[in-house]
C-alpha cells in the first residue's frame, strides 16, 4: 500500500476524525524549474483549481518569518536562479513579466495562508517579491547565509 493511501484514525473526546497525509503534488516536476518551458507545464497544471488549491497550501508550508523571508523560500523552491533572473515584476529591461504568471498568484495567494505572513497586505507581499532577484545576486545571498553558520577554529 502506498504511503499516500494510509489513512490515520484519531480519537478526541470520543468522536473519530481521519486525518490523510499530504501528497506531493509536486512529484511529476523537477522543482527548481530551469526553463520557460517547464514553468509553461507548471502553469498550465496550475490552471486545473484543485491542483492551485493544493500547490498553495504546500507551498505555504515552506516557512519565513517575514513576508521577504517567505518569499525568497517560495520563490527558491519553485524557480532556479537562471530562470528567475529572466523575469522582472512588471517586465523591466526587457525581462519576461513575473506580475502576471499563476506562480505570481500562486505565491501570494500561499503567503496569505502561512502563519506568519497571512496578515501582511498584498502590496507588502508584492514588494516582498519585487526584491527578489535570481541569478548571482541569490546565489551570493546564499553563500552569505551559510558562512553564517560556518564556524572556523584558528589554532
Amino acid at each position: 500500500m502506498a504511503v499516500t493511501e494510509l489513512k490515520c484514525k484519531v480519537e478526541t473526546m470520543g468522536q473519530t476524525e481521519t486525518i490523510e497525509p499530504d501528497e506531493d503534488i509536486w512529484g511529476e516536476f523537477n522543482l527548481p524549474l530551469i526553463s520557460n518551458e517547464k514553468l509553461s507545464e507548471f502553469e498550465i497544471f496550475l490552471k486545473v483549481e484543485d491542483n492551485m488549491k493544493k500547490s498553495v497550501k504546500q507551498l505555504s508550508k515552506v516557512g519565513g518569518d517575514t513576508p521577504y523571508e517567505f518569499c525568497r523560500r517560495a520563490l527558491a523552491t519553485l524557480l532556479s536562479n537562471k530562470l528567475a533572473s529572466e523575469y522582472s515584476w512588471i517586465g523591466l529591461k526587457k525581462k519576461l513579466v513575473f506580475s502576471k504568471t499563476l506562480v505570481a498568484d500562486l505565491i501570494m495567494r500561499s503567503a496569505q495562508l502561512n502563519g506568519k505572513t497571512r496578515d501582511s497586505p498584498l502590496k507588502e507581499i508584492e514588494d516582498a517579491i519585487k526584491k527578489f532577484r535570481g541569478g548571482p545576486r541569490r546565489d551570493l545571498w546564499q553563500r552569505k547565509e551559510r558562512a553564517k553558520f560556518n564556524i572556523f577554529f584558528l589554532f
